[in-house]
């Protein structure tokens, strides 16, 4: 999910409104101790901020190809996924 979700920052590359807990809900793997321990260093910071180098940097570091984290997710996706992960958690 994080390859999605990182697509839909980096396709946009404004970056705004997206802060890191916004990306934990939506990404919502807390087994990924490398992802975690990124993203927790991170919380609390908009995207903005943190910038577009910063966030590709994790990506690249989380084993994602440009390919896969530069593809679009569509809003209503990004919702039912949201959803869905509320449902299970």
């Amino acid at each position: 999910m994080l390859d999605r979700v990182a697509g839909e920052v980096l396709r946009r590359r404004t970056l705004s409104g997206f802060t890191c807990n916004d990306l934990q809900k939506l990404v919502g793997d807390t087994t990924n101790r490398y992802a975690t321990e990124n993203l927790t260093a991170i919380d609390g910071r908009r995207w903005r901020e943190i910038g577009f180098e910063r966030l590709l940097l994790i990506a690249e570091s989380l084993g994602l190809d440009m390919e896969t984290i530069t593809q679009p997710i569509e809003p209503r996706r990004r919702t039912a996924a949201c959803a869905a992960e509320q449902v299970a958690a």
